[in-house]
């Protein structure tokens, strides 16, 4: 039971919190798992998929969809903290049946299951993440060799707007004139600079600079 006083909760309060799996580090405490179901399982195809069964209906539903009525009939797992104690003998049994699917499949089925789970990608499956692609969330942009791609928008939206693209990727040296020149430098060290090698500057502008100060000059 929990003993609420002025502090708030207290360290033995923790111990007996119904439905989760503690153990003592030293001075302190270390959560191993509020729940039975709460981790990461691999389909048949040797991809990952994330799956949360927190409550006791979610349980049932779950045990059952799955065919694993054994478990859900057995009367030591009825309750959450009673299958907490019985990971070691629950997982085996999720992940083993979970082997059996190929991971479209098994995603299809956890949808119709209705429990919390979420598919474990790899960077690239981003280019076809249904939800970026519905919600602008995937930017056009042109690389410096010349090529195209895709990279994630930032997270951020104003109203019904979205962060776009501000500028393509520079190619090196592209903006080095533009750079230096904030930084203080004037044209001749800026030229200096890159006839050395020190800095990748575009020269291509040195020769119009000449011609304008001569005509300054005239």
């Amino acid at each position: 039971m929990f003993r609420q006083e002025r502090k708030g909760l207290q360290r033995e309060d923790l111990l007996t919190c119904p439905g989760t799996d503690r153990h003592a580090v030293g001075d302190g405490m270390a959560q191993v798992s509020a729940w039975a179901v709460y981790d990461i399982f691999e389909s048949g195809s040797g991809e990952q998929v994330f799956v949360g069964v927190v409550s006791d209906g979610q349980w049932q539903t779950f045990c059952r969809h799955f065919g694993l009525d054994d478990l859900a009939d057995d009367p030591e797992l009825k309750e959450n903290g009673s299958r907490v104690g019985k990971r070691d003998v629950i997982l085996p049994r999720v992940q083993a049946r979970f082997k059996e699917m190929d991971q479209k499949t098994l995603l299809a089925e956890l949808e119709k299951c209705g429990v919390p789970f979420a598919h474990i990608g790899k960077p690239e499956d981003l280019f076809d993440d249904p939800h970026l692609n519905a919600s602008g969330g995937l930017l056009d942009i042109e690389l410096s060799d010349g090529g195209e791609t895709r990279l994630p928008a930032l997270p951020v939206q104003f109203g019904e707007d979205r962060l776009g693209l501000r500028r393509p990727v520079p190619k090196p040296g592209s903006d080095g004139l533009e750079v230096l020149r904030s930084l203080g430098l004037s044209d001749e060290q800026i030229q200096d600079l890159a006839r050395e090698g020190a800095a990748e500057v575009d020269l291509g502008w040195a020769p119009a600079l000449l011609w304008e100060r001569i005509v300054s000059i005239v």
